[in-house]
């Protein structure tokens, strides 16, 4: 959501999700409210009444800069081409603004998800189609041995937030200056090297001054019966899953990421960021690089 000045009616920066569950869970209030709520000192109903009075009345300006992402708002024109746009998604940007006309519905806000459903409506194009057709393996998206940051299920939700929010990846390209710092997502539920599940910044979407509690419960317990929005599924793919396959699956799911797994085992993720990654200028030369080496 973008957040606009009173005042000179300028965007300032963007907010969503993971901004709220970052000045929720980490908030002075929360952490000592949490530690009596835990040890039996105040009941359920004074919790979620503490938080509320203390964050949700904060005002939603407070929460731009926070973040990483909510620090920069990234602007495009209508006749801007997808590409310009797709090389800041493939640097960790997960939305922009469109500037269009107020005669053509004012300005909205475009995602990766909205362009990764457009490269699945044209898999078959011609510059699509040699790049699509490669497995997560031969475009390098699958390449083994990574650590994936996770949670167990033993672990609670308030836990598996926070480690959500304070795990992070630094870009590397020189197409975004200064390099950027992004958050992780989604973390994958692990137990014994198994995948058990998934929980991401939208399992929050629906938290409420009546519900705090609930991120006390086990992750998975949360997960279960939290009911706080509609579930979706965990999706996985394998090293040899094609390109096309993968983003089938991330559209058809309405999922932002696709779990790896080697022979039942977690061995890695490939997200929106990844596959828009493989269709900017850098990973055509790539994929020219590939073919000449299996010559």
């Amino acid at each position: 959501m973008p957040v606009i000045s009173q005042w000179t009616k300028k965007y300032k920066g963007v907010i969503n999700i993971a901004d709220i569950i970052n000045e929720i869970v980490f908030h002075p209030a929360f952490v000592e409210n949490e530690e009596l709520y835990l040890t039996g000192e105040i009941s359920q109903q004074v919790f979620n009444k503490r938080i509320e009075e203390s964050i949700l009345d904060e005002p939603i300006s407070m929460l731009v800069g926070k973040r990483p992402e909510s620090r920069h708002l990234w602007v495009f024109s209508p006749d801007d081409k997808m590409s310009k746009i797709g090389q800041y998604f493939s640097q960790g940007t997960h939305r922009a603004l469109i500037k269009r006309e107020e005669k053509s519905g004012g300005p909205c806000i475009f995602s990766q998800t909205d362009l990764v459903r457009f490269l699945r409506l044209h898999l078959t194009d011609h510059q699509i189609q040699p790049i699509v057709k490669l497995t997560l393996e031969e475009t390098g998206l699958a390449v083994g041995g990574r650590h994936v940051v996770s949670v167990s299920p033993s672990d609670t939700a308030l836990t598996a937030f926070r480690k959500l929010l304070s795990s992070q990846w630094t870009t590397t390209s020189d197409f975004i200056k200064p390099r950027h710092t992004w958050d992780l997502s989604a973390l994958p539920i692990t137990q014994n090297g198994r995948l058990v599940g998934t929980i991401s910044q939208s399992d929050l979407r629906g938290l409420n001054s009546d519900n705090f509690h609930l991120l006390m419960l086990p992750v998975l317990e949360f997960l279960k019966t939290g009911g706080l929005i509609e579930k979706r599924s965990t999706i996985s793919v394998t090293p040899t899953t094609t390109l096309a396959a993968t983003i089938m699956k991330v559209s058809e799911n309405k999922v932002h990421r696709a779990w790896i797994l080697d022979q039942g085992e977690l061995v890695g993720v490939v997200s929106l960021t990844d596959i828009i990654s493989r269709f900017t200028p850098y990973d055509f030369s790539f994929l020219s690089y590939y073919q000449r080496s299996r010559l």
